[in-house]
């Protein structure tokens, strides 16, 4: 029982932080795209 609990709360962890660095990934995406645009205007 012991063992199920702390798998189940270790895998809530993971997905959190895959979404947390998937979040930061997406924004520095959109930063390069952003910059690239703005570099390839002047």
């Amino acid at each position: 029982m012991k063992f199920t609990h702390l798998i189940i709360l270790k895998n809530v962890l993971l997905i959190s932080l895959n979404e947390k660095i998937g979040e930061v990934f997406m924004l520095d995406l959109m930063y390069q795209m952003i910059y690239t645009n703005y570099n390839e205007t002047e």
